[in-house]
C-alpha cells in the first residue's frame, strides 16, 4: 500500500496523541519507512499545530490569490477596449485591466475569438452602383462566353505593364527562415529599391505566356510605343501559331490603350477589343503579372547568389523576364479560371446589393 501525506500526518497525530517526542516520532517513521517518511521539520510543524488544538489532517482552505482572472467582466473590458481601438496592444490592455498576457491571450482568441489583421488592399472604393455595373459585366461575359467553356477564349489576349528593378527588396514573407533553439535571431540591413528599373509589358492567354516587351531604361508606355513596338512584336508572335484566327485584345483604360492612335491601329489590324468599359480591376493581367513578378524576383534573387547573373544589371534581368518568366506567366495562364475567380471576387463584394 502507498502511503500519502494523511497517512503520515494520521500517523503524527497517533504518536502525538502517545506522548512520544517530536524526535522519538521522527526516528520510527524513519526507520519504518526510510526515505519515504516526511523530513523532521514536517513532523515539527505539525506536533506544533496539533499543540494549538487542531485536530484535523485535512488541508485548510486558502483565500490567496482567485484561480483565473478570465471572468466575464475581464471579457467584456476587453471586448469595449478593443471596441474603442482596433489597434489596442497586448501591453496596453495589460496596463488598463492589470491582467497577465497569458490571460489577456485567453480572453481574446478562446472567448472573444478576435485575430488581428492587415487591412486588406483593394483597387477602389466602389459604390454600389460601381459594384453592380462590375457584376452586370461580369454575367454578360460568362454568356457571351458560355460559362469560359466557348472556343473563343482561345482568342482572348490580357496584358499589363508593370515595372521590374535592378534590385527589389525581399518581403517579409520571402525572408523567413527556420532556426533551431540554440541560433541567434536573424537580421538584415533595410534597403529600399534600387534606382534602376524598366518597364516590361507582358501578354498571355489561355495556353499561357505570348511575349514580354521591355522600354527602354526608365521610359514609360505611350501610344507610339505601343503601336509601333509593342503590339507588333505581340501580334507577329501569335500569328506564328495562329495565322488566320482573330485576335480579341483585354487591357486596361490606360491613356496609351486608349488614344486615337491605339484605336486606329486596331481597327487597321482588324483587331477587336474586349471591352471593359467600367473598370480596370477586372484586368486578369493586373494580377497575374503581380504574381509572376513576385516569382520572377525571387528566381532573379537565386541566380545572383548562385553566381549566375551579375545584381543590378538590368539587360539580364530583361532576359531573365523573357526566359523564367515565361514559365511564371504559363503557371498564371488559364482564361476560364481568370473568369471563374473574377465572378467568385465580384459576387463576394456584392452579395449585399
Amino acid at each position: 500500500m502507498e502511503l500519502n501525506r494523511e497517512h503520515f500526518r494520521a500517523i503524527i497525530f497517533h504518536n502525538f496523541r502517545r506522548g512520544l517526542s517530536r524526535q522519538e516520532c521522527f526516528d520510527e517513521l524513519n526507520s519504518l519507512y526510510s526515505d519515504k517518511a516526511p523530513s523532521y521539520s514536517t513532523v515539527k510543524n505539525w506536533y506544533n499545530d496539533f499543540n494549538r488544538g487542531r485536530c484535523s489532517i485535512q488541508d485548510e482552505s486558502r483565500a490567496g490569490r482567485p484561480k483565473s482572472v478570465v471572468v466575464p467582466e475581464k471579457i467584456n473590458a476587453v471586448r469595449e477596449l478593443i471596441k474603442q481601438d482596433r489597434h489596442v496592444t497586448y501591453l496596453e490592455i495589460e496596463a488598463s485591466l492589470d491582467i497577465s498576457m497569458i490571460s489577456i491571450n485567453k480572453i481574446l482568441h478562446e472567448h472573444l475569438s478576435v485575430k488581428k489583421i492587415c487591412s486588406r488592399w483593394i483597387p477602389h472604393n466602389l459604390t454600389n452602383a460601381q459594384k453592380k455595373a462590375r457584376v452586370d459585366w461580369c454575367k454578360e461575359m460568362l454568356e457571351k462566353y458560355i460559362q469560359g467553356t466557348s472556343k473563343a477564349v482561345y482568342n482572348i489576349y490580357t496584358c499589363d505593364e508593370s515595372w521590374i528593378y535592378a534590385y527589389e527588396p525581399e518581403t517579409k514573407q520571402q525572408s523567413t527562415v527556420w532556426v533551431f533553439q540554440d541560433e541567434a535571431k536573424p537580421t538584415k540591413v533595410v534597403r529600399g529599391r534600387s534606382t534602376s528599373k524598366q518597364m516590361i509589358a507582358c501578354f498571355f492567354g489561355i495556353n499561357g505566356h505570348v511575349a514580354t516587351v521591355a522600354l527602354e531604361q526608365r521610359r514609360t508606355v505611350n501610344s507610339e510605343w505601343y503601336t509601333t513596338i509593342c503590339l507588333p512584336e505581340v501580334i507577329g508572335e501569335i500569328r506564328k501559331k495562329q495565322k488566320n484566327r482573330r485576335i480579341i485584345l483585354h487591357h486596361d483604360n490606360a491613356s496609351s490603350h486608349t488614344s486615337t492612335q491605339t484605336k486606329a491601329f486596331l481597327t487597321e489590324r482588324k483587331i477587336e477589343l474586349m471591352v471593359s468599359y467600367v473598370f480596370q480591376i477586372l484586368i486578369v493581367a493586373d494580377v497575374r503579372t503581380r504574381t509572376a513578378q513576385n516569382a520572377l524576383n525571387l528566381s532573379y534573387r537565386n541566380m545572383v547568389e548562385a553566381g549566375t547573373l551579375t545584381r543590378g544589371t538590368m539587360s539580364q534581368k530583361t532576359v531573365l523576364v523573357g526566359n523564367s518568366g515565361k514559365t511564371q506567366m504559363g503557371k498564371c495562364s488559364g482564361w476560364t479560371r481568370g473568369i471563374q475567380e473574377m465572378r467568385k471576387d465580384i459576387w463576394e463584394a456584392t452579395e449585399n446589393l
